[in-house]
């Protein structure tokens, strides 16, 4: 692989990640009302999930998904109604953001912070993995940029620490840029239209996910 696929890759990848997609809706919903750190947690679930799909991709296992009328139907389904119960959630906080704050501020007190990390790192992981279109994007792009005479396995996993590298500054400047828009306007009124816009977003590519169909 040259220079000038990697290049050319990452010009492609930087295009793509600056798209809107699940991934930034999630980042939206999830700074404004908890945080730049929670944000990170989820970069960081998102970015793991990548090297998932390049993997399973090296492997053949993505292909036979999304060959396979049933699986490709099941992964859509998880990924689908995992997006629109995050952006139900959503939009319940936003509406009943009395009762939602207290349970979460008494969650907060009874609880470690440990698994309030884990769920956030888990958001992020579930919504790119189970996103079929990652796989399908490995899939089709990979073999445009990896030389059969170099080692394919090896390249394949430099393609995606690019792929990662770019999301992670990329979604790094959104972090920073919504954590100083969140302090600037902290008032409950601004959450709440945040919370309500990014949760309908997120209903909006759970729907799509939905209604995506396989390619042959």
């Amino acid at each position: 692989m040259d220079f000038q696929a990697v290049g050319t890759f990452t010009l492609m990848i930087l295009l793509l990640t600056i798209m809107p997609g699940s991934n930034g809706a999630l980042i939206l919903k999830t700074v404004p009302q908890n945080g730049p750190l929670a944000g990170i947690l989820n970069l960081a679930g998102i970015v793991s999930a990548f090297y998932i799909h390049g993997i399973l991709s090296i492997l053949g296992l993505s292909a036979l998904i999304l060959k396979t009328s049933q699986a490709f139907f099941i992964v859509k389904l998880l990924g689908s109604f995992y997006l629109l119960y995050l952006g139900i959630s959503s939009l319940w906080q936003a509406f009943f953001s009395k009762t939602a704050s207290a349970r979460k501020r008494a969650g907060k007190n009874n609880r470690t912070g440990i698994p309030i990390k884990k769920r956030l790192f888990l958001e992020g992981f579930l919504t790119n993995l189970l996103n079929p279109k990652a796989s399908m994007f490995y899939l089709a792009v990979f073999p445009q940029f990896i030389s059969l005479e170099g080692n394919p396995v090896l390249e394949s996993f430099l393609l995606v620490g690019i792929h990662s590298m770019v999301v992670v500054m990329w979604f790094s400047f959104i972090i920073i840029a919504l954590g100083r828009i969140t302090r600037a306007l902290s008032s409950m009124k601004f959450k709440r239209m945040v919370q309500g816009a990014t949760g309908s977003l997120m209903i909006w590519f759970g729907y799509r996910l939905l209604t995506y169909p396989q390619k042959s």
